[in-house]
């Protein structure tokens, strides 16, 4: 599935959570930045990210958990 398929809604939730957590606005992200790699979210920033991903009904598993993980691949979770 390409990044231009990624429902809109699903990004513009995980573009506000990522602000939320880390201070990155919005405009300055997109679906191929990794979490870890891309955004620099540190640990402590990935958990706090998880924890409001699972306050929207969204669980994201340990075995999907990589530094390659992208805004993206979370969207497409959260339309699961």
């Amino acid at each position: 599935m390409s990044d231009s398929s990624v429902d809109k809604n699903a990004l513009h939730i995980v573009y506000e959570l990522i602000f939320k957590v880390n201070g990155m606005l919005p405009h300055s992200i997109s679906p191929q930045d990794s979490l870890i790699k891309d955004l620099g979210m540190d640990s402590v920033e990935l958990v706090d990210f998880m924890i409001r991903l699972e306050e929207q009904g969204v669980v994201i598993k340990d075995s999907q958990l990589s530094s390659e993980l992208t805004v993206g691949q979370v969207a497409r979770l959260i339309c699961k």
